[in-house]
Parts: structure tokens; C-alpha cells; sequence
């Protein structure tokens, strides 16, 4: 199995960022700089965003979360799925929120 490249995939993802911003390449652009710089640094470069009516922001803060604090990963978790309309989504977000609880 071939390991992923991610400095390079960020590299590009800040290029797309100078021709196409947008809310969805921004959270793309940060859940790749997570697997480079790590959860801690992409909730700080997060926290700077103004996204937080968005539902894949909120999920994105849950996954980031997941691995550091599970309250707080559970709060996003659940604020995502206030915002979501899609019952696949909704069970995937539901399935987190138990998986993070039998966790505590």
C-alpha cells in the first residue's frame, strides 16, 4: 500500500486556495494540514475560521477533537448534527457521538 504524500497534497490545496477559495476547499485544505502539522495546530488554525453555522466545520471540529478532548469533540459532533438534513450523515454522526461516549 503506497502512503500518502501530504505536504504535497497541502502544497496543492494552498494553490487551489489562490485561485478557488471556498468554505468547502478551506476544510479540505485543514483536515490535510492536520495530517501534517497535527489536531492541535489545525483546531488553532480552525478557531480562526468563521464557519461555525457550517456542518462540515462542526463535523471536522468533532473528528479533530476526537483524539484530545472527547467533550469537546462531542459538542461538534452534535452541533453537526443539528445542521444535517441527510440520514446516512446522521447515522454516521450518531455512531461517532456513541463511539466518543463508551469512550468517557
Amino acid at each position: 500500500m503506497q502512503k500518502l504524500n501530504w505536504p504535497a497534497i497541502l502544497q496543492l490545496y494552498d494553490q487551489l486556495l489562490l485561485i478557488a477559495a471556498s468554505p468547502a476547499v478551506v476544510l479540505n485544505r485543514l483536515f490535510v494540514f492536520a495530517k501534517v502539522h497535527g489536531n492541535r495546530k489545525a483546531i488553532e488554525e480552525a478557531e480562526k475560521l468563521d464557519l461555525v453555522s457550517l456542518l462540515q466545520y462542526q463535523e471536522l471540529l468533532g473528528y479533530l477533537y476526537s483524539t484530545i478532548d472527547h467533550e469537546r469533540a462531542l459538542d461538534h459532533y452534535r452541533k453537526a448534527l443539528a445542521l444535517c438534513s441527510s440520514a446516512l450523515l446522521r447515522l454516521t454522526l450518531n455512531k461517532e457521538i456513541a463511539r466518543l461516549s463508551l469512550e468517557d
